[in-house]
């Protein structure tokens, strides 16, 4: 998802050459800068765009400094490796910057609400835009810090060698962060996804109120997971260091449960009660202690041998 502005702006670069201004499908027009627009002080020629509100600017390297539009919504910016800084548009609303190598300060645009940062190395923070709903940045890798920002609901990062922590977004809903260098994370409120695979420096997750889903794949260093109220789906795949007692949670299962319904016995000790579920293959025929003995020695299904990524415990269904 995160090079989906770039891809875009490429696939439609060839039609932007030929036809210059053309139309959206929304209606608003749309404006492929051309090098033949760039002055020789790396400016851009007076009413280079015209009334355009969608600025493409696609491997324009002698280009050193965009104009301040007044009505310009979307800035896509690819492999302008000379520019150092962008204006204050005070319209703009959604800006995509990748492989711009010399980029090092953005500034605080009061009506934007989706920002795209993809290897940009010298940005190192970003400003607390007011409005931003949507924000994803990869190779990036010397951000140690990221704002508070306040309407924010969906983040995604990568790729990250000194940020520690993320802040305490009050409404984000969905984050992924692939960062091998977070050692927490926050207890956010509201959200119900988080995919934090590949952070290997966690040691423990929040019990997020909300979450009802949860990624936490090669995290090598969790040692138990939490409790979640409304949890849903949970993998955990790659976290070795996760203990047969901490495994266990409970789900509504009753969907994809296979049992025996003619008995609830566990089908090796003959006496307990069947009540825990193998994940993957969610057979669910045996006890709480002859599945932490299975899962022990073989880590294998007793039914099917599928082997076990994790145990868990149901209600009775």
């Amino acid at each position: 998802m995160q090079y989906q502005d770039t891809v875009t702006c490429k696939i439609t670069s060839r039609k932007l050459i030929a036809l210059g201004h053309i139309l959206d499908p929304n209606g608003q027009m749309e404006y492929l800068i051309k090098r033949k627009d760039v002055l020789p002080n790396g400016t851009l020629r007076p009413g280079a765009i015209g009334k355009s509100t969608i600025v493409h600017c696609i491997e324009l390297p002698g280009l050193k400094e965009l104009p301040l539009w007044p009505n310009v919504v979307t800035v896509h910016i690819h492999a302008c490796t000379s520019v150092v800084t962008l204006p204050a548009w005070p319209n703009v609303k959604r800006v995509s910057c990748s492989k711009c190598s010399s980029l090092a300060e953005l500034p605080l645009w009061p009506e934007l609400i989706y920002v795209n940062l993809f290897q940009c190395p010298l940005l190192c923070e970003l400003p607390t835009w007011p409005k931003v709903t949507d924000v994803y940045i990869f190779s990036c890798p010397n951000f140690t810090s990221l704002p508070l920002w306040p309407k924010i609901n969906r983040f995604q990062s990568g790729q990250f060698a000194r940020l520690t922590e993320l802040p305490l977004w009050p409404n984000v809903v969905d984050v992924f962060c692939t960062n091998s260098s977070l050692t927490s994370l926050p207890l956010w409120p509201r959200v119900t996804v988080v995919r934090c695979g590949q952070c290997r420096l966690l040691t423990e997750l929040p019990l997020w109120p909300n979450v009802i889903e949860v990624n936490c794949g090669d995290c090598i260093r969790l040692t138990s997971l939490p409790l979640w109220p409304k949890i849903d789906k949970v993998w955990n795949h790659g976290c070795y260091s996760l203990v047969v007692e901490t495994m266990y949670t409970t789900l509504d299962l009753t969907k994809h449960i296979y049992t025996d319904v003619h008995t609830e016995n566990c089908c090796i000790c003959l006496d307990n009660t069947n009540n825990i579920v193998m994940d993957p293959c969610y057979h669910k025929y045996t006890c709480a202690e002859c599945s932490e003995r299975a899962f022990n020695e073989s880590k294998r299904c007793p039914i099917c041998n599928t082997r076990i990524r994790h145990l868990i415990k149901t209600p009775t269904v």
